[in-house]
């Protein structure tokens, strides 16, 4: 072998070892992030997503005699599983207290109790166009005990 050839191999051999070097070290494993909240919430002690935008053509809501009734959907393109986490990291600062969560089927449901109110937030993908939101979170808030037929 020629002097020039082994030199050429020492430092592509150097080369490659700090290449691979790079990418080894102390790793912090994936810690799940929560995302963060809409500057402005649709409604004031349940907080959105921030990205995630109400469907006002099907949401709706009322408020009558210290009751009120929330029905919103909201729509944005994170994965349930972040929405779901979000959901259960913020709502305590709205004064809600987690009474039940199940995942069935890909969909999430979190039930929250505030004194005698209910919310319940289910989230899960739906169809979506190429461009569309896939992740719809409908959020329902009611008043068991005070509600009667109209």
């Amino acid at each position: 072998m020629t002097r020039q050839t082994t030199a050429t191999r020492i430092l592509y051999a150097a080369v490659c070892a700090a290449a691979m070097l790079v990418g080894c070290g102390d790793k912090e494993p994936a810690v799940p992030t929560v995302l963060e909240a809409r500057d402005q919430p649709y409604v004031v002690d349940v907080p959105v997503p921030k990205g995630f935008k109400l469907d006002r053509r099907q949401s709706d809501h009322s408020y009558k005699e210290g009751r009120r009734k929330v029905k919103h959907y909201y729509l944005g393109s994170k994965d349930p599983q972040s929405v779901r986490n979000f959901y259960y990291a913020n709502m305590p600062s709205g004064q809600w207290r987690l009474v039940d969560e199940t995942l069935t089927a890909g969909v999430y449901t979190l039930k929250f109790r505030k004194f005698e109110e209910m919310c319940e937030v289910r989230i899960e993908k739906v169809p979506a166009g190429m461009f569309a939101p896939s992740t719809q979170v409908l959020v329902t808030i009611r008043t068991p005990h005070l509600e009667r037929p109209d």
